[in-house]
């Protein structure tokens, strides 16, 4: 009889923790599902913000009135902020394995095309409002292909906070070759090693110090700050 009953409280276990593990594949396949839409839907919103600048950049260009250039330069550094962070959360969401592999592929093509979008834009209409900025091509690879990156990074991100929109940073996966936009932009910028930093058109193969890149940056714009008013420039 307490045979039976074992056997009986075995058989129940199994089934409760059965079940618990469903539960919980449904429920972790419901999260998945949940930031891959969030990310579609992000995705899509940052298509119409980028129809929408396209527009209004357009109409400054077409009435010749770079009057409204402030307003429409704000917007386009809060868009280019915007795709930044949806970046970070793809990168999130990879890592703790919460986004299948088609999905993140489909995702994070989406995001080059859509920075290299900004960066034809914001050079088009560079002359049309008068804008004073440095554009950056930062290329990098994964931590284990690159202990250096994590480093890079964190140097641009204090250039980026120095010089607020007058400097953009595009940052490309240079192993990411599902994009064809990537194998292009490597050939473009001769990106033989990671991580490579191209300032306008001049390249900075490896990792490069905070000085380094400032003065280069300093160097390309047209006025004078007072950020770089301690650099020795050429």
């Amino acid at each position: 009889m307490r045979r039976k009953l074992n056997v009986k409280r075995h058989i129940t276990a199994f089934i409760l923790t059965l079940c618990f593990f469903t539960i919980g594949i449904l429920i972790g396949s419901q999260l998945t599902s949940e930031r891959v839409k969030f990310l579609q839907e992000a995705a899509t919103e940052q298509a119409i913000d980028f129809e929408s600048l396209q527009a209004q950049y357009l109409y400054v260009s077409f009435t010749k009135d770079n009057r409204s250039c402030a307003a429409v330069e704000q917007t386009f550094e809060a868009n280019v902020q915007e795709l930044e962070d949806t970046r970070k959360q793809l990168e999130n969401f990879v890592k703790s394995s919460q986004i299948n592999e088609k999905a993140y592929t489909h995702l994070k093509r989406q995001y080059i095309i859509s920075q290299v979008r900004y960066y034809i834009l914001a050079k088009s209409t560079q002359e049309i409002c008068n804008r004073d900025i440095v554009t950056a091509f930062y290329f990098f690879s994964n931590d284990a292909d690159c202990a250096d990156c994590t480093n890079q990074g964190t140097v641009l991100t204090y250039l980026k906070r120095v010089f607020t929109d007058r400097l953009l940073i595009f940052s490309f996966d240079g192993q990411f070759e599902q994009e064809p936009f990537i194998p292009i932009l490597k050939k473009v910028y001769n990106v033989s090693e990671y991580p490579t930093v191209a300032i306008e058109n001049k390249n900075f193969n490896g990792l490069q110090d905070r000085d380094t890149l400032l003065k280069e940056i300093c160097t390309n714009f047209e006025e004078e700050y007072p950020e770089c008013e301690a650099i020795p420039l050429p």
